[in-house]
């Protein structure tokens, strides 16, 4: 997935998905200058409550 589908999926700005998967707080990978995402890591990481949001 892309930053841009992440971030409609979470309803967040992409720039959020991004500082997100550079803090590491989203599990993301780099291919080149790249970052995409898998389905199957991001939906689970929304089952196991990760957001970051729900921190503040």
């Amino acid at each position: 997935m892309t930053a841009t589908e992440v971030a409609e999926l979470l309803t967040v700005a992409t720039t959020t998905v991004y500082e997100w998967a550079r803090s590491g707080a989203l599990p993301a990978m780099r291919r080149g200058r790249v970052i995409r995402f898998r389905r199957w890591e991001v939906e689970e990481w929304i089952a196991a409550d990760q957001d970051p949001r729900r921190r503040l």
